[in-house]
Order: structure tokens, then C-alpha cells, then sequence
């Protein structure tokens, strides 16, 4: 009977804590925009890549904390080896991007990254 409440209890514990969010309200949110011609490989953390399409965006929703974003957007970023000869050229003529920063909850951010 003891086995069992204990059980009971912690079940409740781990329900309560799983449930639980980071942030009250809306979690932080960061747009990239890519308004150029290459495709471009985003950096959001040690293997966490997105790909941003050329004239495309994407919406990434993440948690609380400091982030240091990069994007590469030459030739060697996803898909632009099959761009025409000349296009993979005026890729990588684009200089890499980075930034630092601290987000918070409720946070919303655009970027563009080429």
C-alpha cells in the first residue's frame, strides 16, 4: 500500500513538471527572411541547421537564453551547387552573417539573411 502511494505521488510530480513551460507567455520568436537568390544554411546551435529558401522564410520558435545565430548562404549552403554557374559565383559573393543575443519570453525578432 505504501509502494503504491509513492507511485501515485511521484506520477503526480512528473505529470505537474512536464507540463510545465519556460516562459508564461508566448516563448521567443525569430523570422529569417531571405530575400536574395542563394539558399542560405542558418545556425541556431551546435547542430541545429535550418534552411532558408532563396525569396523564402522561415519562422523558428525557440526557449529563453543567449543564442549566437549565423547563416552561410554561398555556394556550399543547401542546394545552391545546383544553381546555374554564374549564380553560385554572385553566392559567394555574399558575406557571412552572425549575431548575438539574449532572448526572452515574448521576444519576436526578424532577420534578413542575404
Amino acid at each position: 500500500m505504501k509502494l503504491s502511494s509513492y507511485v501515485l505521488l511521484l506520477s503526480f510530480f512528473v505529470i505537474g513538471f512536464a507540463s510545465c513551460d519556460l516562459c508564461p507567455g508566448e516563448r521567443p520568436v525569430i523570422t529569417f527572411e531571405n530575400d536574395g537568390i542563394c539558399n542560405c544554411d542558418v545556425t541556431i546551435s551546435e547542430g541545429d541547421v535550418r534552411h532558408v529558401l532563396a525569396g523564402q522564410s522561415i519562422e523558428v520558435t525557440l526557449y529563453p537564453g543567449s543564442y549566437d545565430l549565423s547563416a552561410n548562404c554561398n555556394s556550399a549552403a543547401y542546394l545552391n551547387d545546383q544553381l546555374s554557374l554564374l549564380k553560385q559565383i554572385a553566392c559567394d559573393l555574399n558575406a557571412d552573417w552572425s549575431v548575438s543575443l539574449e532572448l526572452v519570453c515574448g521576444d519576436d525578432h526578424i532577420f534578413t539573411v542575404n
